[in-house]
């Protein structure tokens, strides 16, 4: 990075200063491109397992993440990206714990998003805030306080009270299942739990707080593949055996295409999220995250014809206000904090793959922790 970028990246972290006309439109470019990828990963995932019927998310979760993984190493063999070398205990103390649970939560999300519409399981991943305190409090990360305490008593009654909304809507062309709902949460709680393990690891000394993103995918990407594989032979293999996907040479084709597009989508999504951390702070990061949630609770209205009522969408925003008051509670009214916790804090985790993404990581600063960032974020369906 040349001296006008790093002059660039630190006015646009410092408040109160304007910033440059090409930064902005550089921020405004890549915040567009970045819109355009999530969306584009979840509706294509939703249209694959919902409408094709590809009953296997951890499968997906599996083939995207060794893509990915597949891509970074091509990429590190230039001497300009190559990684420095793992510190001594990194891999069973770090790349493994929150390489598992980031495949858990990507797979779990998959699984959900089979059963519920995409407005739903934006709304439900909104939980993840309040899974990141109460981690937080099980691994002493966490105090007590009246504002962390009544954030994550509006995240949980903003989401009952969509989930309420939603099932009023259940039989009017809408996609409702408490199971769905259920494997929404467990997802979400894998993500806090990750996030929370990210930030016990950043305060023990065992994560450096920035690192190369290419290095970071590159690391724990083969993990979540690896450990795709293993939930898909263990809750899929007999159906994935037999799944006309694998057999029928049109169907098989059509699984390549759809898994190659979407694992390059991700790739490119993950670029974009640390690209946007890189140039912008975590508020606005946590800004930019709330408005693509709304964007594609709009879309999946107004494209898949997800039915919405007052109800769901008044528990959404109250699950915002609770992620934005527990985002407040870190930053300025409940003590120090550090990056891991940052993305989590507005409630994403990215539609990334292991490393994240994704729907499902650039919410704060948590992408600039070695090997603990997950992109996406957002919800997390890769």
């Amino acid at each position: 990075m040349g001296p006008t970028a790093r002059a660039e990246r630190a006015v646009a972290r410092q408040p109160g200063r304007s910033m440059p006309l090409r930064l902005v439109l550089r921020i405004f470019a890549i915040v567009l491109g970045w819109y355009a990828v999530s969306i584009s990963i979840i509706f294509t995932n939703k249209y694959l397992l919902s409408s094709r019927d590809f009953r296997f998310p951890f499968f997906l979760t599996f083939c995207n993440n060794a893509i990915v993984s597949l891509i970074a190493l091509v990429l590190t063999r230039a001497p300009r990206l190559r990684p420095a070398p793992l510190r001594p205990g990194a891999w069973p103390r770090v790349v493994l714990p929150i390489g598992l649970c980031t495949a858990l939560d990507i797979g779990f999300s998959n699984w959900s998003l089979r059963h519920v519409s995409v407005a739903f399981h934006t709304m439900i991943k909104a939980t993840i805030p309040g899974f990141v305190f109460l981690f937080g409090l099980l691994l002493r990360l966490e105090r007590l306080s009246v504002l962390r305490v009544t954030a994550v008593a509006l995240v949980c009654g903003g989401i009952a009270l969509a989930s309420v909304g939603q099932s009023q809507l259940h039989g009017h062309g809408n996609d409702f299942s408490l199971f769905g709902l259920a494997l929404g949460l467990v997802s979400g709680a894998f993500a806090g739990l990750r996030w929370a393990l990210s930030q016990l690891l950043v305060q023990g000394g065992e994560l450096s707080r920035r690192t190369s993103p290419l290095a970071t995918i590159l690391r724990i990407s083969p993990v979540c593949a690896a450990a795709g594989l293993g939930l898909s032979v263990s809750f899929e293999g007999a159906g994935l055996v037999h799944s006309p996907f694998l057999h029928a040479p049109e169907l098989a084709a059509e699984l390549v295409s759809y898994i190659s597009a979407v694992a390059a989508l991700v790739f490119l999504l993950l670029l974009a999220e640390f690209a946007l951390v890189g140039l912008t702070s975590s508020l606005t990061l946590s800004i930019f995250g709330i408005l693509k949630e709304l964007a594609t609770i709009a879309l999946s209205a107004l494209l898949l014809g997800d039915a919405l009522n007052a109800s769901n969408l008044a528990g959404f925003a109250i699950c915002i206000g609770g992620a934005a008051l527990y985002n407040y509670s870190k930053r300025g009214g409940g003590g120090a904090h550090s990056g891991a916790d940052g993305g989590a804090a507005s409630g994403g985790s990215g539609e990334g793959a292991g490393s994240g993404g994704g729907e499902d990581g650039a919410r704060g600063e948590a992408p600039h922790v070695e090997l603990a960032s997950n992109g996406v974020r957002s919800s997390t369906v890769a």
